[in-house]
């Protein structure tokens, strides 16, 4: 059973890099170190902003698996502007917005430079150690 769990974790990690590169980043760590969460999609997933290489702006979200779907922006303010729509056309909860200082026009006068950056390794502790726990247990 422990070579099974060690073959899922390297499989699903090599996926994250593979994700990472689509991005222009080489590592999963090195993607993370420039990804702020937006939001929370109950009950476990979760809406990303990344910064890429080229300074543009990725929006992606971990529904499913690895590699997943992204949207791309010129501009951070568009970016974050994409994701405060789908926030209110879902209807979700206040409080699942984590950026309170990057909404929006009508919603505040704060800018986007007020980005809080995920702790390191946030992501993998979280929604897909979640999803991977019943995996590998």
């Amino acid at each position: 059973m422990n070579f099974i769990s060690k073959f899922i974790r390297k499989l699903f990690f090599s996926e994250l890099d593979r994700f990472s590169q689509s991005l222009g980043y080489k590592t999963w760590d090195v993607l993370m170190e420039n990804t702020y969460h937006i939001f929370t999609i109950p009950p476990d997933a979760e809406w990303f902003a990344t910064e890429l290489p080229n300074k543009n702006w990725a929006v992606w979200n971990d529904e499913g698996e690895p590699p997943f779907p992204f949207t791309e922006f010129s501009k951070r303010e568009d970016a974050i502007r994409y994701l405060r729509n789908i926030f209110e056309k879902n209807g979700y909860p206040e409080e699942n917005w984590d950026q309170k200082e990057l909404v929006l026009g009508q919603y505040s006068r704060h800018n986007f430079l007020g980005l809080n950056p995920l702790p390191r390794y946030r992501l993998v502790a979280s929604s897909f150690k979640y999803r991977m726990s019943s995996v590998l247990e």
